[in-house]
């Protein structure tokens, strides 16, 4: 019987990737201080020149120990593959998650409000009804008494009906709105004044999405603060910008498929009897202006990003 295989689980967060940069960094130095060293025994450089080098390596080797020490505690505080993997595939599978008892719960809530509504309705009408009889009886509206207590009709188009006879009161409820809004105001307090369509709730479970894949591309030149050669993933950076990152030459894949980039219509105006032949190798206005826009967008998202 074949043993189940347990997932294996990749860890790339902020501290692994700031881990990786400083290490490439640190090999760059490396690299520099092995050439430094060897152009001063040839007498190519002054000995100040290297003991500047000497010290951007030893600030890098300082940089990466201290990035590398707190990668590697993160990683020694997770548990092991196996336990993670059960976590996540009981959080995937937990039907107490789903929002489809409190949608009904929101649609319950509606139908106690439509109800309140009805029986409001049907209250008023009896009212009206009794009004109406009183009056097929040749009741005025003010001025006949019963008993010493006078019987009053009052009929009003923002307030209602009331009937009064003495000091006994009959009033209608035009609308209950001000009193639901009274019911439920302790519970919408921290919503202030936002509404929010229940029929939205859906959005709060959506286990169910199908996930893009990612991709990875390593830069070709400096961007965003990182080096030529830094790795970005479209699981930290907008798949799209990152796309475009690469059709502008500024990065290179390395690893998955990079997503079609939606079709951008370019115009460019020029005054009547210009030459329109374009130069070869020459980018259009909007070409330039559309590799300004991305390399920024992708700029700021590096830096949100790794910041």
């Amino acid at each position: 019987m074949t043993k189940a295989k347990t997932p294996s689980l990749t860890l790339e967060s902020p501290k692994t990737l700031a881990a990786a940069t400083a290490a490439e960094e640190l090999n760059a130095a490396a690299t520099q201080l092995e050439n430094a060293q060897q152009a001063a025994l040839a007498r190519q450089i002054t000995g100040r020149d290297l003991k500047n080098i000497q010290a951007d390596y030893d600030l890098a080797k300082l940089r990466s120990d201290a990035v590398q020490a707190a990668a590697d505690r993160e990683r020694s505080s997770l548990a092991p593959d196996a336990e993670i993997h059960a976590a996540i595939t009981g959080l995937m599978d937990d039907s107490s998650l789903k929002a489809d008892e409190l949608t009904a719960a929101f649609a319950q809530l509606d139908t106690a409000l439509q109800n309140i509504r009805d029986v409001n309705n049907k209250r008023n009408a009896a009212i009206l009804g009794w009004v109406n009889k009183l009056r097929d009886l040749g009741v005025p509206d003010q001025g006949l008494t019963i008993d010493d207590e006078e019987v009053k009709i009052y009929t009003s188009a923002t307030a209602g009906t009331t009937i009064t006879i003495g000091a006994n009161q009959i009033s209608a409820l035009r609308t209950p709105a001000a009193y639901v809004a009274h019911a439920v105001n302790q519970h919408t307090r921290d919503a202030r004044s936002q509404l929010l369509d229940p029929a939205t709730l859906t959005r709060l479970d959506q286990r169910d999405s199908e996930r893009a894949p990612a991709f990875r591309v390593k830069l070709t030149r400096p961007l965003g603060g990182k080096p030529a050669g830094h790795i970005l993933s479209s699981r930290e950076i907008n798949p799209t910008n990152l796309a475009r990152t690469v059709r502008d030459g500024n990065a290179e894949l390395i690893e998955g498929t990079l997503p079609e980039l939606p079709a951008e219509a370019s115009r460019t105006y020029l005054p009547v009897g210009s030459d329109t032949t374009p130069l070869e190798g020459t980018p259009t206005p909007r070409q330039a202006h559309d590799t300004a826009r991305d390399d920024a967008a992708v700029t700021h998202a590096v830096d949100r990003a790794f910041s």
